[in-house]
């Protein structure tokens, strides 16, 4: 369990050096000026610092997201919010002049946001298509007229690795 939250960590370290690369790539073109390369270098190594630690701080790898849900999406944007409003500050104070575009720090916060969402919707998917298979060997069962009980009732079936419904 402690190894996968640090593969965790180390994909989240990866993910928000992509974002930041990307946000540079996407901003100039895919053409980054040598002038600006020495900057990209500066706030890579800001960003692959302190994001991660913030995430970490924020309790992002206590639980590994095995339901990962429109809560989590929540948590995700305000950690990834604050991580991104630190890493500006400390980019700008420690290059007070430097010529670093706003434009890469709001791609910046798409990206990271959006591969952060991504990767733990896609552990969600895997968990539950491949490492905990259903089997459907219960009694076949109809759920009529429950509303939104009858949805937190499948959603809780399905969780279960061998479950004793087989909703049809």
């Amino acid at each position: 369990l402690k190894n996968r939250r640090f593969i965790v960590f180390f994909c989240d370290i990866s993910l928000v050096c992509a974002a930041l690369g990307l946000s540079f790539l996407l901003r100039f073109d895919f053409r980054i000026p040598v002038e600006v390369q020495a900057h990209l270098w500066d706030c890579l190594l800001v960003v692959a610092v302190l994001q991660p630690l913030t995430f970490a701080a924020l309790g992002f790898y206590r639980s590994l997201w095995s339901y990962a849900s429109l809560r989590d999406a929540v948590a995700i944007l305000k950690g990834v919010t604050l991580a991104s409003a630190l890493s500006v500050f400390a980019v700008l104070y420690m290059r007070p002049f430097a010529p670093v575009p706003c434009s890469i720090f709001i791609l910046d916060w798409f990206f990271l946001f959006a591969m952060i969402c991504s990767s733990r919707l896609a552990w969600r998917m895997y968990r539950e298509n491949f490492v905990k298979p259903r089997i459907n060997m219960g009694s076949r069962t109809l759920i009529v007229g429950a509303g939104e009980a009858g949805s937190l009732l499948l959603k809780e079936i399905h969780r279960q690795p061998v479950a004793s419904y087989n909703v049809i």
